[in-house]
């Protein structure tokens, strides 16, 4: 089903916000037709392509509690489809979310059983087909974290998962703590949809007592738990009051100990558990933390990271410094050929003592020191995969990150900035400078999920979210979206720049994620930015690299033999066709759109003086979108200190509230008058209307 593509805006056209940067275009990726709300899943990010989440029934066959849509686009605009109507409503369940592989072609999910509504499904769903049942993923609702598949194979066919439940008689592991949080069993179910154990010996007996479970769910980053074939599959086993030893499971028929000592004698302190970290993508590399001295230059007694190679079994100390103190892997290339980390106080005789200091290890062993960070800037190195403020490259070449310290010159402020460091120059940027007086960055989020990344593959492009104003457009005190780019070293605002609900934290949009190639940035927003945008719900905008689609142009409407026209005759020419309206058979011209405003009495400026709101009335002649923007001079520059827009359905006239900045309020209490320019503008209309209107304090003191 293809949307239709008269909503979305042509190339060379100003989005809402004005120009976007970079020649972007906005396009409106989900349809206006949906009456629940669009959920984006940056999970399901490739270039030209999107797959979201969609809660709320889109039709009647398709009622249930969410359906999987995949946007992709296309010359003439974006198409999506549903990956997984049910079979009935009962049996669709997205919570948790599905998992999809790699190439995004398959996904699995679990759905409540049709046969007993305690128990639970695996189904898979794909490009080519039908959702297809795979099998039972638990009985008696013993999920244990969800029940939800972890890893999918590249071809769809297969998936790797952790349950409560005994799937096969050789599942013996014992439940000491109900409901099921010490037993467990990792499985897999085959590409002839039979469940296999995986946390099991050479010869199929269990390792131990109490089964087996996926590291991620014990709140560990979790990246690459299994190689794209299902061929290597990593897990944590233990017996039921021992501590977890990692191993992974290869081609289903052999173990390996991927966290071996290589003292020459054991650990003084005995064996310590093992912290799961990252993988590879081939599965020969694995990533993992423990407090056991594991070789013996390691004679301290704290956590320390270490890398073992499946296929050459060699165990390497990365951390190793037995002097330092080590807080935590920040990221790390896909390959781990670049690894970056953090340590309390000088590693290797560099950084600076008693601080969180930033370092990158290459593949040939060689350390550098990147910076050092502020203690507060402990989400850059938590052991949390969600939430991390923290974005690498896949080949790890670009790190961006999160901090509170001042780590460049033009750095003056006490509050969080976001950093760039190239390590093939060793270079450090901050990369969220805003436009002119606008340098200050207040909160910043990737609102990362899964494995995808807020940065271009290249690391050209990002995404942060931020309620500071970074640029003359942004409006609002709620969230918005910018994006920064490297080459240049430029911030820009990407979102409408106006919305959103700053006092309840309501953001006026937040990011999804960027695409590979950096031509996509997918952002979520409940701003109608396109006209077409009437649902009034969240919907996803691409601002896209050299964008946009042909409008469609409707059909005036007719009646009988007026639908006929006149006849006339052939053209004499084969001159190209134009967009221009007119001649026989076209019906009568449009309708100039015009914006007009109404003035502001004493009493309306007085009310907006005391209460910082001021209320305006625009009266327009066709239907579209009303945006109003005020200006004021503060501190020597022209600021922009409030915006607001409404969606008109029909000509008439619009109320709007436009509410002052706080930076706005604090200078009318301060010097008692603030000029404002007002500017009015309406989307199908070629020119705007602007006000001038001059606020007093009141005696009583004025606006707060």
């Amino acid at each position: 089903m293809a949307l239709a593509t008269a909503g979305l805006t042509a190339p060379g056209v100003a989005g809402a916000a004005g120009t976007l940067p970079d020649g972007r275009v906005y396009e409106r990726v989900t349809p206006n037709e949906l009456d629940g709300q669009a959920f984006g899943s940056a999970q399901g990010i490739a270039n030209d392509l999107i797959q979201w989440d969609y809660i709320g029934p889109h039709a009647p066959a398709q009622a249930g509690t969410g359906v999987v849509y995949r946007s992709t686009r296309t010359a003439s605009g974006w198409t999506f489809k549903a990956l997984n109507t049910p079979p009935s409503p009962r049996a669709l369940d997205l919570t948790p979310s599905p998992t999809y592989n790699r190439a995004l072609t398959a996904f699995w999910w679990r759905a409540e059983a049709l046969s007993n509504p305690t128990d639970g499904d695996f189904w898979r769903s794909s490009l080519d087909g039908p959702p297809h049942r795979v099998g039972l993923a638990a009985v008696g609702g013993v999920f244990v974290d969800g029940g939800v598949a972890y890893a999918v194979s590249d071809d769809g066919r297969s998936a790797a998962f952790q349950t409560g439940t005994r799937l096969v008689p050789e599942d013996t592991h014992v439940d000491t703590n109900p409901p099921y949080t010490n037993g467990s069993e990792v499985y897999v179910y085959d590409e002839h949809d039979q469940p296999r154990m995986v946390g099991v010996r050479n010869d199929g007996t269990l390792i131990d007592t109490c089964g087996a479970w996926v590291p991620n769910w014990q709140g560990e980053a979790a990246r690459f738990l299994a190689s794209g074939d299902l061929s290597t599959l990593f897990f944590l086993s233990r017996s039921c009051d021992g501590p977890a030893h990692l191993y992974a499971r290869r081609d289903l028929t052999r173990t390996v100990d991927v966290s071996p000592s290589r003292r020459s004698t054991p650990d003084p302190a005995g064996p310590q558990a093992r912290t799961f970290v990252q993988g590879t993508p081939d599965g020969d590399k694995v990533l993992f933390e423990t407090a056991e001295q594991l070789v013996d230059d390691d004679t301290n007694s704290h956590v320390d990271l270490y890398q073992y190679d499946l296929r050459h079994d060699t165990l390497t100390w990365v951390t190793d410094d037995a002097s330092a103190d080590y807080r935590g892997v920040v990221r790390a290339a896909d390959d781990q050929s670049l690894v970056y980390f953090v340590v309390t106080g000088p590693f290797d005789g560099r950084g600076a003592v008693g601080r969180p200091n930033l370092f990158v290890r290459t593949a040939a062993g060689a350390t550098r020191l990147v910076t050092t960070l502020d203690d507060s800037d402990s989400e850059v190195w938590t052991s949390r995969e969600w939430g991390r403020q923290a974005e690498a490259t896949p080949d790890g070449r670009r790190l961006v990150f999160a901090s509170r310290a001042a780590l460049v010159a033009s750095d003056t402020d006490q509050k969080i900035d976001l950093y760039g460091y190239d390590a093939p120059t060793d270079t450090l940027k901050k990369l969220s400078a805003g436009n002119g007086d606008f340098d200050v960055l207040g909160a910043f989020s990737t609102h990362r999920v899964g494995e995808s990344h807020y940065l271009s593959d290249d690391g050209e492009y990002g995404l942060f979210s931020t309620n500071e104003p970074l640029d003359v457009h942004d409006g609002n005190d709620a969230g918005d979206v910018y994006r920064w780019r490297w080459s240049d070293n430029s911030t820009a605002l990407v979102s409408a720049g106006y919305g959103g609900q700053n006092p309840w934290f309501i953001p006026a949009a937040v990011p999804i994620g960027v695409s590979p190639d950096g031509k996509d940035l997918f952002i979520q927003t409940t701003v109608p930015i396109d006209d077409s945008d009437t649902n009034g719900q969240w919907d996803i905008y691409d601002a896209r690299l050299d964008g946009g689609f042909p409008r469609e142009t409707p059909r005036p409407s007719c009646d009988g033999d007026e639908c006929q026209g006149r006849a006339t005759a052939p053209p004499a020419s084969q001159s190209p066709a134009t967009s221009r309206a007119g001649g026989p058979g076209d019906g009568p011209a449009p309708t100039r759109a015009t914006v007009s405003v109404g003035a502001l009495s004493q009493a309306a400026l007085r009310t907006a003086a005391r209460t910082g709101r001021l209320t305006i009335k625009a009266k327009v002649n066709v239907p579209g979108t009303v945006t109003a923007s005020a200006r004021a001079t503060l501190d020597g520059g022209s600021r922009s200190v409030a915006r607001t827009s409404r969606r008109l359905a029909r000509a008439g006239q619009a109320q709007l509230v436009l509410a002052l900045s706080r930076q706005a309020r604090t200078a009318l209490r301060r010097k008692g008058r603030l000029a404002l320019a007002v500017d009015v503008r309406l989307s199908a209309a070629p020119k705007s209307k602007t006000l001038r209107v001059t606020l007093t304090r009141p005696r009583s003191g004025g606006a707060r």
